[in-house]
């Protein structure tokens, strides 16, 4: 299968900020995927210990992220440099049998949706070899057996935005459990993901201030 990259949306985003606007309008998303959720699911203790551990899952996640989206997109596997203290994350991920089932179509990709007015970036989009597409979230974990969040309403988020805005039809979605040494995917269905969402953004409108 010779699948066709995704256009990128004109949406840029800042990293210091997190923040996403559109580059053709100027526009300046309130909001982020992440940060919906966060508001929520994450309670002050949750917050407190994601801040208390940033030193250890920020530059893991990070490496990952970025020798994920490189492999992705130049098909050149990471060298000992590239993946630095990491490895044992990084290559597991990049050799699963996975890869073999689909066609990827886009790797770091952001997107929006102004009806909702929010925005986030997906970590890799594909095309099934057996039909239809998915959105596929990365996840470093520092063990097996860490625990797992929920991560069915952030994948239902970004199957509405590709469903919005490339008409694709989303079929089944997949996080990719990156532990030292393994990485478990774990499947989903599409609509069990799109109401995960529906669900978590109509208590966020409840809780938080219309925007």
């Amino acid at each position: 299968m010779n699948a066709t990259w995704l256009n990128p949306l004109p949406i840029a985003h800042d990293p210091k900020t997190w923040t996403y606007s559109r580059t053709d309008t100027g526009h300046v998303f309130p909001i982020s995927i992440t940060g919906i959720i966060g508001a929520v699911t994450l309670t002050q203790a949750d917050r407190d210990n994601i801040a208390a551990y940033r030193h250890i899952w920020e530059p893991r996640g990070n490496t990952t992220h970025s020798c994920l989206e490189s492999w992705l997109k130049t098909g050149i596997r990471p060298t000992a440099d590239d993946v630095g203290d990491y490895g044992a994350w990084i290559y597991p991920l990049i050799d699963h049998p996975v890869w073999s089932r689909c066609e990827v179509i886009a790797a770091e990709h952001r997107v929006y949706d102004m009806r909702q007015n929010w925005a986030g970036t997906l970590d890799v989009v594909v095309a099934w070899s057996q039909g239809g597409h998915g959105v596929l979230d990365l996840k470093t974990k520092s063990k097996p057996g860490s625990q797992r969040q929920d991560v069915r309403p952030q994948l239902g988020a970004g199957s509405r935005a590709l469903i919005d805005r490339y008409i694709l039809t989303i079929t089944r979605n997949m996080v990719l459990w990156a532990y030292p040494g393994e990485m478990q995917p774990e499947g989903f269905d599409a609509q069990d993901c799109l109401d995960a969402w529906s669900d978590l953004f109509n208590e966020y409108k409840i809780r938080h201030r219309p925007f």
